[in-house]
């Protein structure tokens, strides 16, 4: 015979050793050894010796994480890899725990997975892969599993809830005996879904009169709040915010909102990093959507680290050009006095004990009018305290300032550019804060990873 028997149908039997399915440097061997390096007890812990064995919590956290490192997030995709995958069938040992098991470990565990977040990075800390130099925060909008349709304010809600209670009072008055089988199937079936919205319904009402009158809710993930994003659009969403070292962009604390970007969630940041590592950081820069007097004032004060907060007004200006309408920075106090950028005395219309409003005072005749303002007349506030926002806005325009502030966006935004093209994280598959904040801190702990299999496969491979 020229060729050796083919035949598709005739079985096979084959050992497989998983140990020897993989080269020594793939990726998954590297998850698999890290885990040597961390505790587990806390989860160890919950388990009981009474009733059925379960799977081993540690193989379970190595599909987990090994998955989450490849960008697959369901379950039962997670399912099905283990079913087909030498890397899946290396880390799991040929067992195969099916996509309920896998998600109810990984919700059942919910409570440990940040401690594990803090051992990894440790590690990392220990590969020396954090510089503690320049320390960059910002946040990143993920939609919510929940569609924006089902979002209501106040009186939205009201005005759904009255139209499902007509609805159904309409229904249950039709006289069905007298319509055709269809169409009491058809009826039959609209209450029925009427039914189950006026009880989830019920269930949110006393939420909603909680509500101010311009707040709004999704009943979908009634923890998600809706948050414009970079295209523009207005999504249920949660905002989870990062804390990354510059060295090699490791990821040294993480949190997870449902409100946009604020001057109050800096520090906690800052705070939750030295915690974790154990030490300080020396440069710490955010963007403009952080920026408040308050904490520019107490950053001065209070604070060892060298902070660099970008001010939204500083964004008018590049390279000492000023784009746009006037800013306030053109505009001199002089002697309690204040001059408009043509060399006007402006009205003091009113104060306080926080701020001066000051007029313009013929506006209307101005050359400059068009390039100040777009009113009859231009309105300056004046806080009465400017000093540590201008202490903030030189340190920026300095030389040393501009540098450092400049490694700020390629710090920090290479991993959400990695979340949302590399492993698909464009939308949450759990629903809840609390759910969501485990999704993030799942893709923080991979990241990591990702950056210790990336910069240090020899030391890990040569651990015991």
């Amino acid at each position: 015979m020229k060729f050796k028997e083919y035949n598709q149908k005739q079985g096979i039997f084959k050992v497989i050793v998983p140990d020897e399915l993989l080269d020594s440097n793939d990726p998954a061997r590297i998850i698999d050894k890290v885990f040597k390096k961390l505790d587990l007890s806390k989860i160890y812990e919950k388990y009981q010796e009474v009733g059925n064995t379960a799977y081993h919590p540690e193989m379970m956290l190595k599909v987990l994480f090994y998955s989450y490192y490849l960008g697959i997030h369901s379950c039962r995709k997670m399912w099905d890899a283990l079913k087909k995958r030498a890397d899946f069938i290396f880390l799991s040992g040929d067992q195969l725990p099916d996509f309920r098991t896998l998600n109810d470990f990984r919700l059942r565990h919910i409570d440990e997975i940040p401690d594990i977040f803090s051992q990894v990075v440790m590690l990392c800390e220990s590969l020396g892969m954090i510089g503690f130099e320049n320390l960059a925060i910002d946040g990143q909008k993920i939609q919510a599993n929940a569609n924006f349709s089902k979002t209501y304010n106040k009186e939205r809600f009201e005005n759904r809830y009255n139209i499902v209670k007509e609805g159904i009072k309409k229904l249950l008055v039709e006289e069905i005996e007298d319509k055709g089988k269809e169409d009491q199937k058809q009826i039959k079936r609209k209450l029925r879904k009427l039914q189950l919205e006026e009880k989830k319904l019920n269930k949110l009402s006393g939420i909603f009169k909680e509500l101010k009158s311009n707040e709004s809710l999704n009943t979908t993930d009634i923890d998600s709040k809706s948050m414009q994003h970079k295209d523009n659009t207005s999504k249920p969403s949660y905002n989870h915010q990062s804390a990354v070292d510059g060295k090699y962009g490791v990821t040294v604390s993480v949190q997870t909102i449902s409100a946009p970007d604020h001057a109050d969630h800096v520090l906690p940041l800052v705070d939750k990093a030295v915690s974790a590592t154990g030490k300080t950081f020396q440069n710490i820069m955010a963007d403009s959507a952080f920026s408040k007097y308050d904490l520019l004032k107490k950053v001065e004060l209070e604070r060892d680290e060298n902070f660099f907060i970008h001010d939204k007004k500083e964004g008018n200006f590049k390279s000492g050009i000023f784009r746009g309408k006037f800013d306030i920075s053109r505009f001199e106090l002089k002697n309690e006095e204040l001059l408009c950028p043509a060399g006007k005395k402006m009205h003091l219309a009113s104060e306080n004990e926080e701020k001066r409003v000051f007029w313009g005072i013929g506006c209307d005749k101005c050359k400059l009018k068009n390039e100040c303002t777009d009113g009859i007349k231009r309105t300056v506030t004046i806080v009465h305290d400017m000093k540590y926002r201008n202490i903030m806005r030189e340190k920026l325009s300095s030389e040393e300032g501009k540098i450092i502030y400049q490694k700020r966006q390629g710090i920090v935004e290479p991993t959400h550019g990695d979340d949302q093209k590399n492993k698909s994280w464009r939308q949450h598959h759990l629903r809840g804060l609390k759910k969501a904040k485990l999704e993030f801190q799942l893709m923080r702990i991979v990241s990591n990873i990702a950056k210790m299999i990336r910069y240090r496969t020899p030391e890990i491979l040569a651990w015991n």
